[in-house]
């Protein structure tokens, strides 16, 4: 067994980073299935640690997070739509629970997103106040299309990657 070297990681939190994002709903499609199918081949390639102390919090924290709460949602998410959508068909949902089941998972979202830029305003003060007030519109709304497309988008990449396929990678030339 080759003899390992210490190492050092080390946190920038200001690092900067820059992407193209997609300009169009088809782009950001194909940008999340490409994101989550190197998710999964991440956690495939690294699935030895999943759970081991031996390897701090990464294996112990880190990869049962990105498991449970990457990997997998997509799968409870279609699942919990499928059976609203059900007890919808069947007229068998008591719409003031799920009106309120609703809301309340908009608001965390909500919460979860302005929770995000308040850290990110309080450490770095990127932002002016227009920009803050459009960003926590669009995290209020969110609930409505983009959590429920990347849950479709995100098992799309499950499924592809299951049957042993790779999405395109999208790569277009600057012309």
């Amino acid at each position: 067994m080759p003899q390992m070297k210490e190492a050092r990681v080390q946190f920038a939190p200001d690092a900067v980073c820059w992407t193209e994002a997609p300009g169009t709903v088809a782009g950001l499609r194909n940008q999340r299935v490409r994101w989550h199918t190197g998710l999964l081949d991440n956690l495939r390639m690294h699935r030895k640690i999943f759970g081991r102390p031996r390897y701090g919090a990464t294996g112990t924290f880190a990869m049962p997070y990105l498991v449970f709460f990457e990997a997998l949602e997509p799968l409870v998410e279609i699942l919990g739509f499928a059976i609203v959508i059900t007890l919808i068909i069947y007229n068998a949902v008591y719409w003031t629970y799920l009106v309120a089941f609703f809301l309340i998972a908009a608001t965390t979202g909500a919460v979860m997103s302005a929770t995000a830029l308040l850290i990110d305003e309080i450490g770095f003060r990127r932002y002016h106040t227009k920009d803050l007030l459009r960003l926590i519109t669009f995290g209020l709304i969110e609930a409505l299309w983009f959590r429920p497309a990347m849950a479709w988008w995100r098992l799309k990449a499950t499924v592809l990657a299951l049957i042993g396929r790779r999405p395109r990678l999208g790569c277009h030339s600057s012309r």
